[in-house]
């Protein structure tokens, strides 16, 4: 604990006891010792971690008289440009506690309110003398860290003022106190304090201080000091009595610096305006509704609400601009703000404020309108129609337009679907937005609502949007039209809503087409031949064209289902013919996309078919580009076309995305990413695309993955393929997915390592990239793969499918082991100074390492699912067998790394041996390894040890110069096939026990003194017949170890029986060959009780008599790891 640290407690222990100064005798010594440090120190972090922990222990005692003290030592750092600004920030910050003047604040001695006010006295002072160390700032004012203590300060006024509000409610219930006396005592004498801090720091600033304190513009305490929901009366009469104080003191400051505020008329406030006597709008509202507790606000707020009309009008004088001096005008806007948060009463009090305005500026038009819509503009509240007769919202009755009905005369006549409309004039609204842009005189109501006014005083109005008539062919639509008809007569205008937009786009043509089909078909013809009225085309043309057909688009959308299709083709096709012959590009770019929309709405119509073929030549006319497909829906176009037909057209959409994306490789991003998207959605429509034939939409999906690079391709395809596989013809799916296993094998998932790119490489060309982090490829075809495969189809697809895909990754490795070594070579000899980089040997590197760090079984077993009590039906063991061996004989035959110390491939042959030992883990650690799968990892082990025998006896293994690496001994290949502590072959560990209870009579359970167990008897016995055969060996010596790290198989409730059966009944006499023996035995017993408690077991008398043994041992080893064992095991209790 350090010695500030002990101050602290120090602190804390004497304010539990103290009554007195006089008690805080450790305290005060402290913060002697601490003041004269942080004086003394030369570093600025360190005298201002003193300083901080003078008030961390002030802040300690509660002790007002302390804080008092420290305030007074600060000035020491006034000239201290590091260390004063933030100190203060701190003060600030611990001040309200202190001078809150709150119970729980100590002082000389406990305090009642009749002694209320020495405590206010000696707060108050407290405070000045706080806001004097704040004012020495001569040497700081320009710092920037000042903004923050005059911020803190702010702050600091505002908790204050809370606290002591609280204060006043606290002894109002807890003693016989009179509220006005609690005000007066703890609120009033706080104004004068505020009132002389903002004097000094406006004189400070020379009448406009640059700290924001006392700035007109600015609110002063108040900018902090938020309104609670209900603010007590005394609460609201303190803000009151501040806000006039702070009012009389910029009356004078403004008198005395700017005279010519004299001259001002009344409408101009002398002092501060509205919005910074008060921040929070909040506080105007309650003054509004309790006057008899805030007089000085209620009556600035009334004055301004209600000002005559005389006042309102006065003109901006001259010496007076309002854009550069802002706050020395009210702002109304804060003042409805204030009215409007009141709710029901808030819409009352705009009333009034509207009708008092619309009297005092009725014989000003212009200024009237002007107020009106800022009114409602800024009150943001929701008004009846009754309110708005009482604001004179003048609007114009709504023309309901009639659609007309359809000629059906056989000869061709003209049609205006709008005749009713015919010839009217368009009717305007006489707003003050319709008036033309004009110049008006600034007043003090223009100043008061915000506008800007020009150098001259002028407010300048921008004309505003015209009223404009409703576009014809949007007026045709069904929400602009009379809904006062009939049933038959609304499906009447709705057919005629469509046949009006259809003439319409058919005028897009050079030679508009008549109506010469049927509508709406061949056997129900409804009109005869005709063509749009030039009247209506007249008053469509005012509006723009492309305004236009994006309605008559709308309307055709919205009734896809009753549009003709067979009508909707042929205007398709002239509408391409007429693109095809002209030569305007602008006009051809409208066209053609007013063409590709009503392909879409073709699509969704009661003919989808029909879309197949336009879409077709849409894909010719713009040069077979495959971005058409894109817009359209190829599931929903091939689902209504037949079989045949939708096969052809889905093949060549395929066809002509893949086609885009090999093409787009090495073009701009903008384009491969555009092709990407494409086939992005090309696979989602395929993976919906079960109107094709199953072995069609495979050989798609197959197509599609094998023509892309990208994986956000290949992954939703390789999902939709292993959905496939929950049909009754799985086949097909799984030798889809065979045929693509070949994506995940590689050194990458994007690219396929061929010979020719690793003759490159040998050639010093591109290095294949290596993915070390994410496969998803390789996810899908085991994650995805556990997820949506049945478990019929499990089986096959580990053979056909998986299995397949892991012997491609090792064969690969296999194959490329002399393209390694010719690319090592070439490395070395190459004069490039960047092939010879940590970054090249790292990235060959990697390709070994993607392949060769696999786990063994990490694939197989959980896809398998091998956890389930009944193995699935077809899946046998020997899968991870074969998959397995076929690995083995790989590694065996050429196994390299790269040495990064040497910065040389060398053979590692003991990878075989860390292979045979996860195997061992494996088989000890799963608790789904049944009987049959125990039995076959245990061949397994026994395959990889004769593999592992027949490399060790090959001739280039005994040419100890062709080799650099050491073989690993066959000690410790015999250690990993030792038997398993805990389970027999062919039994799990809870038949093995019950087994063994049978054999055993009840009451032979402790006739032993090792508690024999048949399985552990069998484990000890081999670990002693292997230590046997290598006596003689000093493999045993140097690896012995090795057979210390197979004990920790043991279980911990055999450790011990396990430890007696290798220390007990040896012989310890005779050649070296028995000695090492009984050495061995006594040493992996050791390693068993090492770190172990063993003082509840039953069996530790019989470990005792043991350890004496050994004691008294003839040879001297043994009895030293005798002594040497007690020893630990003394000092262990």
């Amino acid at each position: 604990m350090t010695w500030e640290e002990q101050c602290l407690l120090w602190s804390g222990w004497e304010t539990l006891s103290a009554k007195t100064h006089q008690d805080f005798k450790i305290t005060q010594q402290a913060l002697v010792k601490i003041k004269q440090q942080a004086f003394e120190e030369k570093d600025d972090d360190s005298r201002l971690n003193f300083a901080k922990t003078a008030l961390a222990i002030v802040s300690a005692t509660q002790s007002l008289t302390f804080f008092h003290d420290l305030i007074q030592w600060l000035g020491v750092f006034s000239e201290d440009l590091e260390v004063f600004p933030e100190l203060l920030v701190e003060m600030c910050k611990s001040a309200a506690e202190f001078l809150s003047c709150e119970p729980h604040v100590r002082i000389l001695q406990p305090y009642s309110t009749l002694n209320l006010s020495d405590l206010a006295i000696v707060s108050n002072l407290a405070l000045s003398d706080l806001l004097k160390v704040v004012r020495l700032r001569s040497s700081v004012k320009k710092s920037y860290s000042w903004l923050q203590v005059a911020n803190s300060a702010l702050e600091m006024f505002a908790k204050v003022i809370d606290k002591r509000v609280t204060a006043v409610h606290h002894y109002l219930l807890t003693e016989s106190s009179d509220e006005s006396d609690l005000i007066r005592i703890l609120l009033e004498s706080l104004v004068s304090i505020i009132v002389e801090h903002e004097r000094e720091t406006s004189i400070d600033g020379g009448g406009e201080n640059a700290d924001g304190w006392g700035q007109p513009g600015r609110s002063g305490v108040l900018a902090s000091l938020q309104c609670p929901p209900h603010p007590s009366s005394a609460y609201l009469t303190f803000v009151d009595l501040l806000a006039k104080a702070r009012d009389q003191l910029w009356t004078e400051i403004r008198a005395n610096n700017e005279p010519k505020f004299a001259e001002l008329g009344p409408g101009w406030p002398r002092g501060l305006a509205i919005q910074h006597l008060s921040s929070d709008h909040k506080w105007l509202c309650y003054a509004l509704l309790r006057p008899e507790q805030a007089p000085f606000l209620s009556c600035k707020v009334n004055e301004l609400l209600f000002s005559p009309g005389d006042i309102i009008l006065d003109r901006i004088p001259p010496a007076l601009n309002p854009g550069e001096r802002p706050e020395v005008v009210d702002s109304l806007l804060s003042v409805i703000r204030a009215i409007t948060s009141n709710g029901a009463d808030g819409k009352k009090w705009v009333l009034r404020v509207w009708s008092h305005y619309s009297t005092v500026l009725s014989e000003h038009p212009l200024y009237l309108n002007l107020f009106r819509d800022w009114l409602l503009t800024h009150s943001r509240l929701e008004f009846e129609g009754e309110v708005n007769e009482v604001f004179q919202l003048h609007t114009h009755p709504k023309v309901i337009p009639m659609l007309s009905n359809v000629p059906l005369n056989l000869s061709l006549t003209t049609w205006d679907p709008l005749e009713s409309l015919g010839g009217r004039p368009r009717q305007r609204d006489a707003s003050l937005s319709d008036l033309e842009s004009k110049e008006i005189p600034g007043t003090v109501l223009t100043c008061r609502m915000g506008y800007r006014h020009s150098k001259d005083g002028f407010v300048h109005l921008k004309a505003g949007p015209k009223t404009k008539a409703q576009n014809p062919i949007s007026m045709l639509n069904s929400h602009a039209l009379s809904v006062d008809q009939s049933k038959d007569a609304s499906f009447g205008n709705r057919e005629a809503r469509i046949l009006a937009s259809l003439l319409f786009l058919d005028t897009l043509n050079p030679q508009p087409r008549l109506l010469t089909t049927s509508f709406p078909n061949q056997s129900v013809q409804r009109f005869g031949p005709v063509m749009l009225a030039e009247g209506f085309l007249a008053r469509v043309a005012e509006y723009g064209m492309k305004d236009s057909i994006s309605e008559a688009l709308i309307i055709l959308r919205d009734n896809a289902v009753d549009v003709p299709a067979r009508m909707l083709q042929d205007l398709i096709q002239s509408l391409l013919n007429t693109v095809s012959t002209s030569s305007k590009a602008a006009e051809c770019s409208s066209t053609m996309a007013c063409a590709m929309k009503l392909v879409q709405m073709l699509v969704y119509s009661s003919r989808p078919r029909l879309a197949g073929e336009l879409i077709r030549r849409l894909a010719r006319e713009l040069g077979n580009d495959m971005l058409m497909y894109c817009k359209f829906e190829v599931d929903v176009i091939g689902r209504a076309l037949p079989y045949s037909q939708a096969h052809s057209y889905v093949q060549e959409c395929v066809e002509s995305i893949c086609n885009e994306v090999q093409a787009s490789e090495g073009q701009s991003r903008r384009r491969k990413n555009r092709a990407k998207k494409s086939l992005i959605k090309l696979v989602k429509s395929l993976a919906r695309a079960d109107y094709l034939a199953q072995f069609a939409q495979l050989r798609l999906l197959q197509k599609v993955c094998e023509a892309s690079s990208y994986n956000d391709v290949r992954v939703p395809a390789l999902t939709a393929i292993l959905k496939k596989t929950r049909t009754k013809s799985c086949g097909q799916a799984l030798k889809t997915l065979s045929n693509l296993a070949a994506l995940a094998s590689g050194p990458n998932e994007t690219e396929n390592i061929s010979e020719q790119m690793w003759q490159e490489a040998e050639n010093m060309g591109h290095l294949p990239r290596v993915e070390t982090s994410k496969r998803p490829i390789l996810e899908i075809f085991v994650s995805g793969a556990k997820k949506y495969l049945p478990e019929e189809v499990m089986s096959a697809y580990v053979q056909e499918v998986l299995i397949p895909l892991l012997h491609r990754g090792w064969e690969l490795v296999y194959r490329c082991r002399k393209s390694f070594e010719r690319i090592y070579e070439a490395l070395n000899s190459s004069v490039d100074e960047t092939k010879h980089d940590s970054s090249t040997d790292a990235h060959i590197y990697n390709i070994w390492r993607s392949h060769c760090k696999r786990r063994p079984l990490r694939f197989i077993f959980p896809l398998l699912g091998l956890s389930r009590t009944q193995l699935t039906e077809g899946v046998t063991d020997e899968l991870s067998l074969q998959e397995f061996n076929y690995r083995l004989k790989l590694f065996s035959e050429s196994l390299f790394v790269f040495k990064k110390s040497s910065a040389t491939y060398v053979h590692q042959p003991a990878y075989t041996l860390a292979i045979l030992a996860e195997l061992r883990l494996e088989r000890e650690k799963y608790p789904y390894c049944s009987a049959p799968l125990y039995n076959h990892i245990l061949a397994l082990m026994t395959s990889i040890y004769e593999n592992a025998t027949r490399l060790r006896n090959e001739p280039r293994m005994l040419e100890s110069s062709s080799y650099p690496m050491t073989v690993a001994s066959r000690f410790e290949y015999d250690v990993q096939l030792l038997p398993s502590p805990s389970r027999t072959t062919g039994l799990d560990d809870a038949a093995c026990r019950a087994q063994y209870e049978a054999s055993q009579p009840a009451s032979s359970s402790e006739n032993s003194a090792t508690g024999a167990d048949p399985v552990l008897s069998r484990y000890v016995s081999a670990i002693i017949d292997l230590v046997t055969m290598y006596a003689a060996d000093p493999v045993l010596l140097i690896k012995l170890d090795s057979l210390t790290e197979v004990l920790d198989e043991v279980p911990y409730r055999k450790m011990l029986g396990c430890a007696l059966l290798l220390g007990e009944d040896f012989e310890s006499g005779g050649n070296s060959r028995t000695q090492v023996i009984a050495w061995a035995r006594v040493r992996l017993a050791i390693s068993l009780l090492e770190g172990r408690d063993f003082s509840k077991a039953k069996q530790r008398n019989a470990m005792l008599d043991m350890i004496e043994k050994w004691k008294r041992c003839d040879v001297e080893i043994i009895r030293q790891e005798a002594w040497a064992w007690e020893l630990k095991d003394k000092e262990s209790y």
